[in-house]
């Protein structure tokens, strides 16, 4: 597909806002105060908000990029071939595709894992992973609107859930912790925003989505929005984080948000980590959905091949990798492996990709 997307396809600009947001605050919400606790200590929060601003400079960047672009040509696959070459340019695609499917897998694994953790310790994950692909493979089977639904649905029920459980920990935190404030060296707190930055890896999926979004010149605001939303949310969990538990607990807690929450104990409801962790199933489809998606729409593209066909492959690459990491050491080394490779496409790919489109022709006059 080179032309311009239908509008029996397409989603309003307003959409742009939850598939953004999906993309960028994936599985980590639960567990990223413990990987940047570590350089920065108690000044980690800086570490995010220098984090949120690179991504939306990053954002600000591709829809430059985009708006360069002849209307049909608007989209991740004819960019690079553009830019790259043909040679070239099919190798990032594909490289792209299967840095989808990964992405996919560890948000997957990830979840699994914490599953496994928290509420099923001593059950077999695979008929809970099977499930899981399963209304996957249904979801993307339906189009790009059916997966737009569930990202909006994704990002509305954890909104609902977890914004009054903040709330409820404020009378609990120590203020204290925070301070002194600056007490890191800048080369900590630099380390500290790059493993931030793992956070918002995905939002080069804007390169694929934007031609499926109408009224185009509207949807910078709600891209824009979806960056700020995401900030907001990792800076107020951080921060509550530090509050709450002291910077040796941050090393050592795996999941902090869900170690908060669980702290919560209602006369009526108890293990309230339990339930975030079961409507949370709605956002991670959503995760996962898109990133297949994106996998096999770029494919699509690229080789010309059918999307059913592909997703088919990678839901059975999943399966493999499934089979193959049946620890968290190995999990961990995955996720690892993923990041990295988010670090170059983060970068070092999307600033290139900038710098051509400033200094080559703009089509779009």
């Amino acid at each position: 597909m080179n032309g311009v997307v239908s509008d029996k396809f397409s989603v309003s600009p307003i959409h742009l806002f939850f598939l953004m947001y999906v993309s960028l605050a994936s599985f980590g919400t639960m567990s990223f105060q413990h990987s940047i606790a570590f350089s920065a200590g108690h000044d980690a929060w800086i570490s995010v908000i220098i984090a949120t601003l690179f991504i939306a400079l990053l954002v600000w960047m591709m829809f430059f990029i985009l708006m360069r672009q002849k209307p049909e040509q608007a989209n991740l696959v004819m960019i690079n071939n553009r830019h790259f070459g043909k040679p070239l340019g099919t190798a990032i695609n594909l490289i792209l595709v299967l840095y989808f499917v990964l992405g996919s897998f560890v948000t997957f694994r990830n979840y699994l894992q914490i599953i496994h953790a928290w509420v099923f310790p001593y059950t077999n994950i695979w008929p809970i992973g099977a499930f899981i692909l399963i209304v996957v493979y249904y979801a993307i089977s339906g189009g790009f609107q059916s997966i737009t639904g569930l990202c909006m649905w994704g990002t509305i029920s954890i909104f609902i859930f977890i914004m009054p459980q903040l709330l409820a920990v404020l009378t609990r935190l120590h203020p204290d912790n925070i301070f002194p404030v600056f007490n890191h060296p800048v080369t900590d707190i630099a380390k500290s925003a790059r493993q931030m930055a793992h956070e918002y890896i995905r939002c080069e999926i804007l390169l694929v989505i934007y031609p499926f979004i109408r009224q185009q010149k509207k949807a910078k605001p709600w891209a824009f929005g979806a960056v700020l939303v995401g900030g907001i949310l990792f800076l107020s969990l951080s921060v509550l984080s530090i509050m709450y538990f002291s910077q040796s607990q941050l090393e050592l807690i795996m999941w902090p948000t869900l170690s908060l929450i669980s702290t919560l104990d209602y006369p009526l409801m108890q293990r309230m980590e339990t339930l975030l962790i079961t409507i949370w199933i709605v956002k991670i489809l959503a995760i996962i959905s898109l990133g297949l998606w994106a996998a096999c729409h770029t494919m699509k593209q690229t080789l010309k091949t059918k999307q059913r066909t592909s997703l088919k492959v990678f839901i059975g690459l999943i399966l493999i990798l499934l089979f193959l990491t049946k620890n968290d050491e190995q999990v961990h080394m995955v996720t690892e492996f993923y990041f990295s490779i988010g670090e170059y496409i983060i970068f070092l790919y999307i600033p290139v990709l900038f710098c051509f489109s400033l200094f080559s022709r703009n089509l779009r006059v």
